[in-house]
């Protein structure tokens, strides 16, 4: 199956949890770059290049002419690829049979197997681009590297590398070389990993992935909408220190001691959490009531 005729094309908003402000709320937000050039946009930026270590930058896809090879390009910013991939996708435990109640962009990850600088044409306008080619648990992926130039980077991943990423549409919009004919998939992020994510791990507890933003918005506003009956999936920031629980921002984290990663736990980081029982705890003096979770397990890093 080719994921450019997957169908999966629902905004991340559909997916119940998945607020579009999430890639930007709070520590760790989406560090914005000047628009100073990259390829595909006629500019030319710092630290390095790609199409120079090995690829087919040079094949008869009509690509990989020394002035594109040569093309300097703004470094990746794996943290922003994180927060997009986190707060605007939904992430599942198995990435080839996603939980159907997820809701849609859904992550999958895989291998790049070829990545090409080739000059498109779109309404006779040529234009420089970097595509990337990416077999995924359910699909294969084709897509251009320097999307987010000007927020995350353009992409550096060689042949042989690993991703992880979620397509949010498809556009069938370039008219490219015979090699990369064909609709492209829009992506709403794509983040480099060194193996495959640790999601296995938690596949026991069963978790649905949600956005910290939904936790937030049912503590703010003393009511509960998280998915019923399940554990959660949850990358949040742990604020400070409250007696025995932490306040993570308008909710409340216990940690029990014998819960698996209980000792990652410390002020200003940001982990991942498996969630469970979810509860509007009211307090004695007449206050809004909190909301608090339980944790079940603790994750430093779930894409390494």
């Amino acid at each position: 199956m080719t994921a450019a005729g997957s169908g999966e094309s629902d905004a991340a908003t559909k997916g119940g949890t998945g607020d579009r402000t999430a890639a930007g709320s709070g520590d760790g937000a989406i560090e914005t770059t000047p628009k100073t050039g990259g390829v595909g946009t006629g500019g030319a930026t710092t630290t390095h290049a790609v199409g120079t270590s090995g690829d087919s930058g040079g094949g008869d896809g009509g690509g990989g002419d020394a002035d594109a090879n040569a093309r300097k390009l703004p470094p990746y910013k794996r943290g922003n690829a994180l927060a997009m991939l986190e707060g605007f996708c939904r992430i599942p435990i198995d990435a080839a049979k996603p939980d159907p109640k997820l809701g849609k962009p859904v992550v999958d990850w895989g291998t790049v197997v070829r990545r090409e600088i080739v000059k498109a044409t779109i309404g006779g306008r040529e234009q420089t681009m970097l595509l990337y080619e990416v077999k995924g648990q359910r699909g294969t992926y084709r897509f251009s590297g320097d999307t987010w130039w000007d927020t995350v980077g353009v992409l550096d991943v060689a042949p042989g590398g690993m991703v992880a990423l979620c397509q949010d549409a498809i556009l069938d919009m370039y008219k490219l070389p015979d090699p990369w004919k064909g609709p492209l998939g829009r992506m709403e992020a794509v983040l480099p990993i060194s193996r495959a994510p640790r999601t296995n791990e938690l596949a026991k507890l069963d978790p649905v992935h949600v956005s910290d933003i939904a936790l937030r918005r049912d503590g703010d506003a003393g009511r509960l909408t998280l998915p019923e009956g399940r554990r959660l999936l949850v990358r949040a920031k742990v604020e400070a220190a409250d007696g025995k629980r932490w306040d993570m921002s308008r909710w409340w984290l216990e940690v029990p001691s014998g819960v698996p990663g209980a000792k990652l736990v410390a002020p200003g980081k940001r982990l991942w959490f498996v969630l469970e029982d979810p509860k509007l705890e009211e307090q004695p003096d007449g206050s809004k009531a909190r909301l608090v979770v339980r944790a079940a397990a603790v994750v430093d890093d779930l894409f390494p």
